[in-house]
């Protein structure tokens, strides 16, 4: 019993996100393409759920980082819970919590960091490129 519960959960649990890799660059949608740096700066897109622990700490990183990131890119946060947001993470292949990928002024993926909290002066030192 215990393991059918298990495995039940797994299954449930592997259903809610897509499939995606860091090699595999997801395609942007075509409306968030259009507005992703109208101030032809990068953009960093930060997929979280805000109750989650991660992606509070790594909101907590990214708050400590605002002013040398102003430079260089905009913020765009995706978020679980606002559902204007959730067909976001399915076209960006988005699979784990607290996600960050870059992409330049015309919404193209420059950058995916691997799912997890990322130190900020990675975070820099990948836009900077």
């Amino acid at each position: 019993m215990k393991s059918s519960l298990s495995a039940v959960l797994l299954a449930c649990a592997l259903g809610l996100v897509t499939a995606c890799s860091a090699e595999t660059a997801a395609k942007p949608p075509a409306a968030q393409t259009a507005k992703a740096a109208p101030t032809g700066l990068k953009t960093l897109f930060f997929f979280k759920n805000p109750n989650g622990r991660p992606c509070q700490n790594q909101q907590a990183i990214l708050d400590g980082i605002q002013e040398p990131l102003k430079g260089l890119a905009q913020v765009k946060i995706v978020s679980t819970l606002v559902p204007e947001d959730l067909a976001q993470f399915e076209q960006w292949g988005i699979r784990g919590l607290p996600m960050l990928i870059i992409a330049d002024k015309d919404g193209r993926e420059l950058h995916r960091f691997f799912p997890g909290v990322q130190d900020g002066e990675a975070i820099l030192a990948q836009l900077r490129k």
